[in-house]
């Protein structure tokens, strides 16, 4: 484990050295603006003034999380897709690999490293959130660091994912790929919408299949139970899109999560203790 920890120590101090510290911090001030910017609205709808501060906090959190979430999936592809495929090419494994370290010390303290710098950050940017909340509605919203826990599923994932292509392709195609599949998943609800708007059952099929290709829905469902916007999901009732109604989030969903992250993770594991280097 010595081993682990020291490739992950490396792995951090790369991500250090190739300026997203300062990427992570420029973020962090898009999140600080949020906090300042004036957000008071005129028109209360329906709702009485504690309902409506309800409501502001809950846009706030569910907006700011999606972004947060967002960048830090971005930072788990962008630190994950170099970490083997750009050290093959220069030559840096071939020489650390013919020392006593096994190769799967060196893939599991990447993948460790890779999330010990993304995941402070995600929690960074969530305690953010939690001060613009409070800035402008004078109270915090508690369930939003239960939703940190299921935000981290997002690096994790990606990192794990990342790390599987880059152990057996070109750096630029490690990073690729994770983003082309991120981006058939994401498709999921424009393909429903037109699908079921217009009834072409091609389009229902599709947006039926894309699920499996990444488990962005069950994360996002996830995101969903954890936050529990509950005025903010009686707004979007009148927003309804067309189409039959995602379940709830449940443990089966949890568990194709994790077992898509796992398969990635092992299946990244064997092809890098076969590859020749």
């Amino acid at each position: 484990m010595t081993a682990v920890f020291a490739i992950a120590g490396l792995t951090f101090r790369e991500a250090v050295r190739r300026r997203f510290v300062f990427a992570g911090l420029l973020i962090s001030i898009a999140f600080l603006i949020i906090a300042i910017i004036p957000i008071h609205p005129r028109n209360r709808l329906f709702f009485s003034p504690d309902e409506m501060a309800l409501l502001v906090g809950q846009i706030i959190a569910s907006f700011g999380g999606h972004i947060a979430e967002f960048f830090a999936f971005l930072f788990a592809i962008a630190l994950s897709a170099g970490t083997i495929s750009s050290e093959i090419d220069r030559g840096v494994l071939a020489v650390i690999l013919p020392k006593p370290i096994g190769r799967w010390s060196v893939y599991c303290g990447k993948w460790l490293g890779v999330n010990l710098f993304v995941l402070p950050f995600l929690l960074l940017w969530v305690a953010i959130l939690q001060f613009a909340i409070f800035n402008h509605i004078h109270q915090t919203l508690p369930n939003l660091w239960r939703t940190y826990l299921v935000m981290t599923l997002y690096p994790i994932v990606f990192s794990s994912l990342t790390l599987f292509f880059s152990s057996f392709t070109s750096s630029l195609l490690s990073m690729v790929m994770p983003l082309t599949i991120a981006s058939v998943a994401w498709s999921e609800g424009i393909l429903k919408t037109f699908g079921y708007q217009f009834d072409v059952e091609s389009l229902k099929l599709a947006s039926k299949v894309v699920v499996y290709v990444a488990p962005l829905n069950p994360m996002s469902r996830w995101i969903e139970k954890a936050l529990d916007p509950t005025v903010l999901i009686e707004v979007e009732q009148f927003m309804r899109r067309p189409g039959p109604v995602d379940p709830p989030a449940n443990l089966i969903d949890l568990g194709w999560i994790l077992g898509y992250g796992l398969i990635a993770f092992a299946a990244g594991l064997v092809i890098f203790q076969r590859r020749d280097i």
